[in-house]
């Protein structure tokens, strides 16, 4: 059985766990901002459409059709798929940097020679493997959470790399 040097929470990680909910809870908020205004943009809209649909002959009838279809497809749709692909991106690219500001802080904290950046791997493997293995401190991947995590990344990747599109090597057209 390894013997862990931290088997109590220290101050790194009690200060980190307090600024995670911090930042986590500033996103979140920005997430509900931009939803709640989503709503009113699209409030808006109808109330514009109602307003404006009166006494239109039919050429002015079918273009305002299809700008009201326009602009309502981007509010429904484009504006909060980008808007919640963001948020996410954001929130696993933070939850990445904070694991990694973690091994900065336990480096020293230690004060040991080997820095992350001396550790193979990428990203939160690259950190997980610090952690365990470097501060041999407790690291929680045998959980259903670090799972769902490793999950989060593949889906992350998949966003910024490959615009969202997931694909299956036996599925053509691509699926979404």
């Amino acid at each position: 059985m390894t013997e862990y040097k931290y088997k109590k929470p220290c101050l790194t990680t009690l200060f980190f766990r307090s600024s995670v909910t911090f930042n986590l809870e500033n996103l979140r908020e920005h997430n509900e901002l931009i939803e709640a205004l989503l709503k009113q943009e699209l409030h808006a809209l109808n109330r514009k459409a109602e307003e404006y649909s009166h006494n239109l002959d039919e050429e002015q009838e079918q273009e305002f059709h299809d700008w009201k279809i326009d602009e309502y497809s981007k509010l429904t749709d484009f504006i909060p798929d980008n808007q919640r692909q963001a948020v996410f991106i954001s929130i696993y690219s933070f939850f990445e940097s904070t694991l990694s500001m973690l091994c900065n802080q336990l480096q020293t904290e230690i004060k040991s020679p080997l820095s992350l950046a001396d550790i193979n791997g990428k990203g939160i493997e690259k950190a997980k493997t610090y952690i365990k293995k470097v501060a041999l401190a407790h690291f929680p991947s045998d959980s259903n959470e670090w799972s769902k995590i490793k999950t989060y990344g593949l889906l992350r990747n998949t966003l910024v790399h490959n615009g969202g599109l997931l694909v299956k090597s036996n599925c053509n057209p691509p699926i979404y």
